[in-house]
């Protein structure tokens, strides 16, 4: 079996690069609130307990260090201390 070579145009390249980019630098974290985190509401007004997810793109974008965007998160969507 060989390779054949690539005949994309440059742009064609430059999209699927940044494309790939944006796959590489998103967050996406689901965890399930149960009744004994319901005290604990999500600051993002959502339901206290049941299916959460935090999706972020572009994370290379964020000016923040990753432990002030990690403790942001955590406080935002009230993630359980057993799940960090």
């Amino acid at each position: 079996m060989s390779i054949k070579p690539c005949k994309c145009t440059r742009h064609a390249v430059e999209h699927c690069v940044l494309q790939c980019l944006s796959l590489g630098t998103t967050l996406n974290f689901q965890f399930y609130a149960d009744a004994s985190d319901a005290g604990k509401a999500p600051a993002d007004g959502s339901e206290p307990s049941g299916l959460r997810v935090i999706n972020l793109q572009h994370l290379d974008r964020y000016q923040e260090s990753e432990h002030d965007i990690l403790r942001q998160l955590v406080q935002r969507f009230a993630v359980p201390e057993k799940l960090r």
